[in-house]
Parts: structure tokens; C-alpha cells; sequence
């Protein structure tokens, strides 16, 4: 793994307990952590660092822009940089299982470290989505722009409600979920942990899916799914693949 250190202006311009309060380090440095460095910037927060799983290119853009010193970080051994005293994290990492491992072994201390007296994952929540006040989001989840959150929903931990994705009243999404853009999920739908609603799907209400299901773009959900696996049609009419994660 790899820190990046920012320091940009704005961070070094955060002298207040305010300010410190909103400063951020983010796991991930692909697309998914890009979005999530915009929603959080829009929310007046600072990125003080990021982890990243590979060497960036040092002459992309975004990493001469950072100007932040690299420190090589193996995953098995990797420890907190306190040195910045940062407290809020959140895991930017699209893929649902590696995001899932990477939370479980932080929930497990990073190995022999243990955390800081006031560790928080943070939720990302674009101010241009709509979220009902009645509604409950786990911590490490990010809504992105034009999401829409209706009446009475759950968003279990570290899920991924993207763009234009619309959850209506007294759904639940558990834990490590993903719902595409533009996914429609109508009252009273329950979606399991570790689940991929492909981008454009629509899921008539009261349908139950199981965990460790993936749904292929485009779908039309219209009956229960109890077995993990792959999904295509509309309406569905074909498992792909089984996936079976039952040692993971």
C-alpha cells in the first residue's frame, strides 16, 4: 500500500479546531476514491492523505498536484501516520469484496495497531442528492450526486448508492453493497450484503436478494433471488454464475 500525503494550501491553512475537525484520509486512489474526494471537498472537508494499493504515476496531474511525500506501506503490516492526528477515514475502493477486506482488517486493529482514541468512518453524501430525514445511512457509505433516498430507508455500512440511483421508502441495503447509476429499487425491496445492482436495473417492490448477488445492467427484477450468483434479463430469466463465498 501506498500514503500519498497532501498539502495543498487549504490544508495548511487549517489552523482551527473547525477545520481540523473535517480533515480526512481516504483508502483508494482509483475513480471511485476521485468521487469521493469531490462529494467530500464539497463538504468542506480536507484530504490529508491517501492510500493506494499500486505506485501512481508520479506525472499524472492529480499526483504532482498533491506534492506530498510517498510512503510505501505493505498491507499485512500496515500501521497509522499520526503524525496529522487525522480521525476520519473512509474507504473509497469500488470493488465490494476488496472493500469489504479492507474494512474487516481495519476493524481487526491493522494488524497489531490498534486505533486511535477517536477513529470514524465518515459517510460522503453529495449535497445535490435527496435524502429523507427519516432515513438511516451506515457509517463509510457514499451517495452520489442525483441519488435519491426516500422514507423509512436503510443503508447498511460502506455501501455505494451512485449517481441517479433512486431508493425508495422502507428499503434496506446491507453492508457492502453497491447500487449502480441509475438503479431503481421501489418500496420495500431488501438487498443483501456484498451485492452488485448493475447500472439501469429496476426492482419491483417487496423483492427479497440474497447476499453476494450481482445483477447485470439493465435488469428488471420481478421475483425473490435466494442463491448468490450473477443475474441478467428483463425481465430476469438466467443465473451466470454462482458465487460462492462461503471462505471469504
Amino acid at each position: 500500500m501506498i500514503l500519498i500525503n497532501q498539502e495543498s494550501n487549504s490544508l495548511k491553512m487549517a489552523n482551527d479546531n473547525t477545520v481540523n475537525s473535517k480533515v480526512v484520509d481516504i483508502i483508494g486512489m482509483g475513480g471511485h476514491a476521485a468521487v469521493v474526494s469531490d462529494i467530500l471537498e464539497l463538504n468542506n472537508f480536507l484530504i490529508a492523505g491517501y492510500y493506494a494499493d499500486k505506485e501512481p504515476d508520479r506525472d499524472h496531474p492529480r499526483i504532482k498536484a498533491w506534492r506530498g511525500d510517498i510512503q510505501y506501506l505493505k498491507l499485512n503490516t500496515m500501521s497509522f501516520n499520526f503524525k496529522s492526528k487525522t480521525q476520519l477515514w473512509i474507504c473509497a475502493i469500488g470493488n465490494n469484496e476488496v472493500r469489504r477486506r479492507i474494512v474487516n482488517f481495519v476493524a481487526q486493529g491493522w494488524g497489531k495497531t490498534i486505533y486511535p482514541p477517536h477513529f470514524k468512518w465518515i459517510t460522503a453524501i453529495h449535497p445535490r442528492s435527496i435524502i429523507s430525514k427519516s432515513a438511516t445511512i451506515g457509517p463509510g457509505t457514499v451517495v452520489s450526486a442525483g441519488a435519491i433516498i426516500n422514507a423509512r430507508a436503510v443503508i447498511g455500512q460502506h455501501c455505494i448508492i451512485n449517481s441517479g440511483a433512486i431508493i425508495e421508502h422502507h428499503t434496506k441495503i446491507g453492508d457492502f453493497s453497491h447500487i449502480a447509476p441509475g438503479s431503481v429499487l421501489c418500496g420495500h425491496v431488501i438487498i443483501g450484503q456484498n451485492c452488485l445492482i448493475g447500472a439501469g436495473t429496476t426492482i419491483i417492490p417487496k423483492i427479497s436478494i440474497a447476499d453476494n448477488v450481482t445483477i447485470g445492467a439493465g435488469s428488471t427484477v420481478i421475483q425473490n433471488i435466494t442463491e448468490a450468483g450473477t443475474y441478467i434479463g428483463s425481465p430476469i430469466n438466467r443465473r451466470l454464475v454462482t458465487i460462492d463465498k462461503t471462505d471469504t
